[in-house]
C-alpha cells in the first residue's frame, strides 16, 4: 500500500510533526508546508484527527535513507512515485489510502500544471 508519511502527533505543532515524520520515514528535510486540511480520520469510530500538508522538495532535501525508526518497528519502503502515476491511480480507484488520495487530488486542483503532459 502506498501511504503518505504520517505519524502520531507527539508535538504541540502539527507542522513540526509532519517534518519529523517526513525525515524519519522518507529521509526528506522539508521546509515550508502548505496546509491542506485537518480532518477526522474515522468520525464514527475515533477521535483521531489528521493534519494534512503539501510540501515542495528537491533532490538536495533528501538527507537520509528513510525507512522509519527501528525502535518503533517501522519497516517502511520508500517509494517516490511520479505525480502522473499517482493521478492515474486516483482516477482508476487504486489508491487505497485516503490521506494520500486527498493529497493527490488537492495538489491536482492547486497545481494542475504539475500533472500536464510534457
Amino acid at each position: 500500500m502506498l501511504e503518505a508519511p504520517a505519524g502520531r502527533l507527539d508535538e504541540t505543532d502539527p507542522a513540526a510533526c509532519a517534518r519529523r515524520e517526513a525525515l524519519e520515514e522518507v529521509g526528506l528535510r522539508l521546509g515550508a508546508l502548505e496546509p491542506v486540511l485537518v480532518t477526522w480520520t474515522m468520525p464514527a469510530l475515533s477521535t483521531e484527527r489528521a493534519h494534512l500538508f503539501l510540501a515542495r522538495y528537491r533532490a538536495s532535501d533528501r538527507v537520509a535513507a528513510g525507512g522509519g525508526l527501528a525502535s518503533e518497528h517501522e519497516g517502511i519502503t520508500v517509494a517516490e512515485t511520479p505525480l502522473a502515476e499517482l493521478a492515474a491511480m486516483a482516477d482508476a480507484g487504486t489508491l487505497t489510502e485516503l490521506k494520500l488520495f486527498a493529497l493527490v487530488q488537492t495538489l491536482r486542483l492547486r497545481r494542475p500544471e504539475l500533472f500536464a503532459a510534457p
